[in-house]
């Protein structure tokens, strides 16, 4: 549906920084309302926006629809265009780059169930309830150490991934202590969607 793929693959900000000054950091900021003229109203994030006193609210689409006062077949048209030009900074560069690193992951954590030494006791249980390495192949199934000791992180960076775009992913974290852990720890069975 390419109303979906125009919003999920436009940043607001971008969007909205062509229209409006806005103070702040460029994922997440407040900025003046150009619909209803308040200052510093505008919630602006880099999926949707909020406007706190004119309750003006959407995606990157409604918020170009309103801005234009266009129609959405027009606004996706014209966001088109600009991504297409150059002129607004597109998602999907950046998407691809995480669905890359989730793929990579569970690659990863096949391979340690399936191959590595981390992965032998996990694969003897399976073993155990009947489960065989087809099953395992069909579901992606794959085995992340309890103890891991940032396995898949060392892993991702050697993979020439930056610190910055795993973390955004969501398969690691931050602990309390701000040192930065694997997010899983034990069996996994992948979910995916449409696009992997």
């Amino acid at each position: 549906d390419c109303i979906e793929l125009a919003a999920r693959y436009t940043w607001l900000t971008s969007v909205a920084g062509k229209r409006i000054s806005a103070r702040g950091e460029t994922l997440s900021f407040y900025a003046h309302c150009p619909f209803c003229s308040s200052n510093d109203s505008l919630y602006l994030r880099e999926d949707s926006y909020h406007c706190c006193d004119c309750q003006s609210h959407g995606s990157a689409i409604d918020f170009f629809m309103n801005a234009e006062k266009c129609s959405c077949a027009t606004a996706i048209a014209g966001l088109q265009s600009m991504l297409d030009a150059g002129e607004l900074r597109g998602r999907l560069p950046e998407l691809q780059q995480y669905w890359r690193i989730l793929a990579e992951t569970r690659l990863f954590y096949q391979e340690v169930l399936c191959h590595r030494r981390e992965g032998a006791s996990a694969k003897r249980w399976l073993s155990e309830q009947g489960i065989g390495a087809g099953t395992v192949e069909r579901f992606k199934l794959g085995y992340a150490p309890v103890q891991s000791d940032g396995l898949l992180q060392k892993h991702l960076l050697g993979q020439g991934y930056s610190l910055g775009a795993i973390e955004a992913t969501g398969v690691t974290f931050r602990n309390d202590r701000g040192q930065i852990k694997d997010r899983y720890a034990g069996m996994l069975i992948p979910l995916t969607d449409h696009e992997g």
